[in-house]
């Protein structure tokens, strides 16, 4: 499972980070082409042109690919620790029943 959370990851980190320095324009300070706005525009502009979409809404497609990859790897996640899911579930349940009881109230002291 570590393997698959490993496959799952990097690439995710790998396009969240070269879109937003390439987004702040960091290739012209460092001298690399691919952290450029304009090499960012081509490369949507081409994956656009293939997809058949226009380049604007590629970075929704691919933001919305990944909540749906992330979906899906928690919900298995959660079907192989489903015990321990429920357990910490069934724990905060009673956690909050608790902290919405009424305080217990003081006993009368006794008649004399």
């Amino acid at each position: 499972m570590r393997g698959v959370l490993a496959l799952w990851l990097a690439p995710a980190v790998a396009v969240v980070c070269w879109y937003t320095l390439s987004a702040a324009d960091v290739g012209q300070s460092l001298g690399s082409v691919y952290l450029s706005r304009d090499f960012r525009e081509g490369v949507f502009l081409v994956a656009g042109h293939i997809l058949g979409v226009a380049p604007e809404r590629l970075p929704a497609m691919v933001a919305s690919g990944f909540l749906l990859d992330t979906a899906i790897l928690l919900a298995i996640l959660g079907l192989r620790h489903r015990r321990a899911v429920a357990a910490f579930a069934a724990g905060l349940a009673a956690s909050l029943r608790l902290s919405r009881a009424a305080p217990p109230a003081d006993p009368a002291p006794p008649a004399e």
